[in-house]
């Protein structure tokens, strides 16, 4: 015979037990939602207004000016900046080779860290990139001449120094995968006069300490000795990749 006897309290309380803790699963798995969303798309983004239109004449970078020139600026420590990377590195891929840029990645970092951010696992793997020269920028003095502010900030300039290209090649914050920034790159690199759409650059604010070009003249007046790279701002020194044969970072 059926027992029709009514669900006991003890039920009562475990239903009600288990749909509230379903209830604060779904706003917890909510909140970390939002979390991840909100930290890859509420990045500082780089603006294109007042970022260099033509390579600066006082860059101690030198610009091929048989090739375009891809510059990316790093902060050696950021995570976010990976994503970029990881997008940089499929440039052989996308794009034939005769086409392919020289890679300028200029690394700005405080002037007191010594070598502590230079050996950084981004600018090794930046380093391994085709045709790239990793720079070190003591107190982000060439990154301010350029204007960049956002690690990850990706500038092109044809053989002429003109601008085609300034923003970012990711689609969010230390995000990697297709997107309009790294599409528009390699449609430029076909075409100088491709029209493209910019993204912003996603990334930890680079280092920019106040620059004093005026010290920076006295201190190499009198340092003719010098190499070319030393001579411009104390302590700023460039380095080919391995694949050039040169030392590592």
């Amino acid at each position: 015979m059926r027992d029709l006897s009514p669900p006991t309290r003890s039920n009562d309380r475990l239903s009600w037990t288990l749909g509230a803790a379903l209830i604060v699963w779904m706003a917890l798995a909510a909140a970390g939602w939002y979390g991840i969303s909100a930290h890859g798309f509420n990045g500082a983004a780089t603006s294109t207004a007042d970022v260099a239109m033509q390579w600066p004449a006082e860059s101690t970078i030198e610009r091929m000016t048989g090739r375009p020139t891809l510059v990316l600026f790093l902060h050696p420590m950021c995570p976010c900046s990976r994503a970029t990377l990881a997008e940089l590195e499929r440039l052989p891929v996308l794009a034939p080779n005769e086409a392919l840029p020289e890679v300028c990645i200029v690394a700005a970092a405080p002037r007191s860290v010594g070598e502590l951010w230079w050996s950084s696992s981004n600018l090794a793997r930046a380093a391994r990139l085709p045709n790239a020269h990793v720079f070190r920028d003591p107190g982000g003095v060439v990154t301010a001449l350029f204007n960049a502010r956002v690690s990850g900030s990706v500038l092109l300039f044809d053989a002429t120094g003109r601008r085609l290209y300034a923003g970012g090649v990711t689609m969010a914050r230390g995000h990697a995968g297709d997107n309009v920034g790294l599409q528009a790159i390699t449609r430029l690199l076909r075409d100088h006069q491709a029209k493209v759409v910019a993204i912003p650059a996603w990334g930890c604010e680079l280092v920019r300490e106040a620059s004093l070009p005026a010290a920076a003249r006295s201190d190499t007046a009198d340092a003719d000795h010098l190499p070319r790279e030393e001579r411009a701002f104390a302590g700023f020194r460039a380095v080919r990749s391995r694949s050039r044969g040169a030392d590592p970072i």
